[in-house]
């Protein structure tokens, strides 16, 4: 069990989002990270949000995370979060956007 994923997100207006994502490690832990942040994507997309506005709240996410698992217990090494200064969150491509 892995951290990868891919999703096509429908959107508003007859456009769709093309999200690929990697969470660092193996097994339950970074599979159940995959999970959360699939479904963090998934809600942000639904509020309509500009690509650039997503990723930032994302990575809000991602480092309130990291902060809750430095103050929990150490658990098997192989949290599958990478740490604040290794991590970052930035759109493949830019979407143009025809209205």
């Amino acid at each position: 069990m892995g951290g990868d994923w891919f999703d096509v997100i429908p959107l508003s207006s007859a456009r769709v989002a093309l999200v690929v994502g990697d969470v660092a490690g193996h097994g339950l832990y970074a599979t159940a990270m995959m999970g959360r942040l699939r479904s963090a994507v998934r809600a942000l997309a639904d509020l309509d949000l500009e690509p650039e506005e997503l990723l930032a709240h994302l990575d809000d996410l991602v480092l309130q995370v990291a902060a809750e698992a430095e103050s929990e217990e150490p658990g098997d090494g192989d949290a599958g979060i990478p740490s604040p200064a290794d991590r970052s969150a930035r759109p493949a491509c830019t979407p143009s956007t025809t209205r």
